[in-house]
């Protein structure tokens, strides 16, 4: 990739994610905004539990608010030391990767954690699009993918996970520094579960090629589960959690209105990943590590309950491996029509969200 056009993706890739964030900021009037802290009523309001560690003219939503706050608070725990009311306590403390990691800002005060949880999961983004340079194509992909792009807007850990997932990958197909390709992809799935998915490609991978560095991406599960069961989070439970129900999707499809809805669009993961798979060459490590991620990013979300399926973000954020799958499988013309749909795909998330009407509150 020559150094303008590297520049130009680099550039196009922090404008999506400056865009996530200034879209709410500037609409609610503060970046707390994307953060989304929630009062949905006074038994369910854990701005007002946590009030004295929010930031300055803090921007609260009367709707519950969403994910990204618990991060917030998980950081300021973290790193001030300070006592906070989580919805799920084990919940929210097993995802520690992106509160610590990025979480640093907090020891200069809640509106500095604000610059920190944005800026660093940014600047690591941003890098991996620039440790890819040397393939372009997969470069584009990953630069617009809209998992990332969800989480900037939202303050999610997710974005994190796939980054560091990617480097630990593109690091293991390097055949080199074991030992970081095992720190890395133990953060990757301390910022997110899903992000474990590496591994299961990983044991594939050992299988086929026999390369003892794959073996680290398999041990990197072991640090989350043991700090799952440091914070009292049982990976049984959150295997319950996911699938109670039954399939969500087919809850999904069955009402009258739901392909009319945005959640559709993510139907786009099961095409592209079908285009993808298509005669695919699986003797290649990066072809079977992605045929690896995506199908288990498709079960990931066939086997979610309603509980993720009647919300937007909570089952976008389930193709996290597909993303990935995407990134290491896609090839010529097809890498050229994931790169589109990704940059497509985001474009329609900062739509919906410049688009989205707003009921909050300025504390």
């Amino acid at each position: 990739m020559s150094r303008s056009s590297l520049v130009f993706l680099i550039l196009a890739s922090a404008a999506l994610h400056v865009a996530a964030l200034a879209i709410p900021a500037f609409k609610a009037g503060h970046l707390s905004a994307a953060v989304r802290f929630g009062c949905l009523s006074p038994t369910i309001c854990y701005a007002m539990k946590n009030k004295a560690i929010l930031p300055e003219n803090a921007v609260v939503y009367k709707s519950g608010g969403y994910d990204g706050q618990f991060y917030f608070y998980s950081a300021m725990r973290v790193f001030r030391g300070v006592q906070v009311e989580f919805d799920s306590a084990p919940f929210r403390l097993a995802r520690i990767g992106y509160p610590v990691l990025a979480g640093m800002g907090a020891l200069a005060g809640p509106g500095y954690l604000l610059y920190s949880m944005y800026f660093i999961p940014l600047a690591l983004h941003l890098f991996v699009v620039f440790f890819l340079r040397s393939d372009p194509l997969r470069a584009s992909i990953f630069a617009f993918n809209p998992i990332s792009v969800l989480s900037a807007g939202l303050f999610l850990a997710d974005g994190m996970a796939l980054s560091l997932l990617v480097l630990a990958l593109e690091l293991a197909f390097k055949e080199k520094h074991s030992l970081v390709v095992l720190i890395i992809a133990a953060l990757s799935m301390l910022c997110k579960e899903t992000a474990a998915a590496g591994a299961l490609s990983a044991l594939f991978l050992f299988l086929r090629f026999r390369k003892p560095v794959f073996v680290a991406l398999v041990v990197a599960c072991l640090p989350m589960i043991v700090w799952w069961f440091a914070t009292g989070f049982s990976p049984f439970f959150a295997a319950t959690r996911g699938t109670a129900g039954g399939p969500g999707v087919w809850n999904y499809v069955q009402h009258p209105d739901a392909l009319l809805s945005g959640r559709s669009l993510l139907f786009l993961f099961y095409i592209l990943g079908c285009i993808v798979l298509f005669r695919l060459d699986l003797k290649q490590e990066r072809f079977l590590a992605g045929a690896a991620l995506i199908a288990c990013g498709f079960l990931l979300s066939l086997t979610a309950s309603s509980e993720y399926w009647d919300n937007f973000a909570n089952v976008a954020r389930l193709f996290l491996p597909v993303c990935a799958g995407l990134l290491l499988a896609a090839r010529q013309w097809k890498g050229r029509i994931v790169s589109g749909t990704f940059l497509f795909f985001s474009l329609l998330l900062l739509f919906r969200e410049a688009k989205s009407v707003y009921d909050i509150e300025v504390w």
